[in-house]
């Protein structure tokens, strides 16, 4: 069975700001003067189940809630605007990412009782951070930087958390998802809503399928919760979704989608050569792109690209396989490729 870890903007997530703006108002201890905006962003339970920590964006600050009382016992300035909170499984310890100060905020916290443990520093403007299924490791994207940060975290309590790697990505990553299958990770991307030439888009910047014998299904989860995030972020309007891809296999993360192109048997018209044009040079593509052809010629380097590998490579279609023919992976070379998800279809998911 395939879990999601859920980062940033997800369902939960977004109920979050309701939730917790009620909380907060509701609050006798902040009844007699006037609250500081703050404009709840993340929350996340403590291991008693009976105490709420909230991540504020606006102030900077964690507000601790007593679930018991529907009470604010009380709020810690932690930074300048918070972007995201998750908890570590297993370990009293629950990691913050602040904006505008550029850090991952390790802290320690068990009930009402919170304090920081350290201030990383990492790439310009974090916005979401995940955990590893094994807990020894966080992930955390840097939106105007276009980064990914790997962390290692302390396995000991006088450790401290320290960066492994860092990477470029192509697009701004607001979102990002682990997809775990048990205890192990069979999946991750990384991708971003916005509007592209007016119209929503779901650009998925980078995204790999681990080859297992149930990775169609994890592709399948990966794709669902990308398009669950573009129907909460555009309700009822039509989504583009739009990837990078070097192998025939990876068409089916398609499948839910209408419209794809390119796609067998389809002449492509202008405006899908202009949406192509478009779309290559916001993930800035790595290599000559030929609009007719929907193609990166590479420059020697891999592209990014929605990686998959079909456990039945017999059953991909020939005229799928022909849409790749010429491709040399090595050197970068890449389809631009997109599809749309349809107001009816991404209702069905809510």
């Amino acid at each position: 069975m395939v879990v999601f870890a859920l980062p940033a903007l997800s369902k939960s997530r977004l109920c979050a700001s309701g939730f917790c703006l009620l909380m907060l108002s509701a609050a006798a201890g902040f009844a007699a003067n006037p609250s500081p905006l703050r404009r709840p962003i993340a929350l996340e339970l403590a291991e008693d189940g009976k105490t709420l920590y909230v991540a504020n964006s606006r102030s900077g600050s964690l507000s601790v809630i007593d679930l018991n009382s529907a009470r604010v016992v009380q709020e810690i300035s932690l930074g300048k605007r918070l972007s995201d909170l998750v908890r570590v499984d297993g370990r009293p310890w629950f990691l913050a990412t602040d904006e505008a100060a550029g850090e991952l905020v390790l802290l320690q916290a068990t009930g009402q009782d919170v304090t920081i443990r350290q201030r990383l520093p990492v790439s310009p403007y974090p916005v979401s951070v995940v955990v590893s299924p094994d807990q020894r490791r966080c992930y955390v994207t840097s939106i105007w930087s276009r980064r990914l940060t790997v962390i290692d975290l302390p396995l000991e309590n006088d450790q401290e958390a320290k960066i492994t790697h860092v990477v470029d990505l192509p697009i701004a990553p607001r979102c990002q998802l682990l997809v775990r299958d048990g205890s192990k990770l069979s999946a991750y991307g990384f991708c971003t809503l916005e509007r592209v030439g007016g119209d929503p888009t779901v650009l998925i910047g980078l995204a790999a399928v681990k080859r297992t014998s149930r990775r169609e299904g994890a592709l399948k989860a990966m794709i669902t919760d990308q398009m669950r995030r573009a129907v909460l972020a555009f309700p009822d309007e039509d989504v583009l979704v739009a990837a990078q891809m070097a192998d025939p296999a990876a068409f089916d993360a398609y499948k839910p989608l209408s419209r794809v192109v390119p796609r067998p048997g389809y002449e492509a018209n202008g405006e899908d050569r202009a949406w192509g044009r478009r779309l290559a040079k916001r993930f800035e593509v790595r290599g000559e792109y030929k609009a007719k052809e929907f193609r990166v010629y590479g420059e020697g380097l891999p592209s990014l690209v929605l990686s998959h590998n079909s456990s039945k490579p017999e059953s991909i279609k020939p005229e799928v396989i022909a849409l790749f023919e010429g491709h040399n992976v090595l050197n970068g070379d890449a389809l631009v490729t997109f599809g749309w998800a349809t107001r009816e279809k991404l209702a069905k998911l809510l």
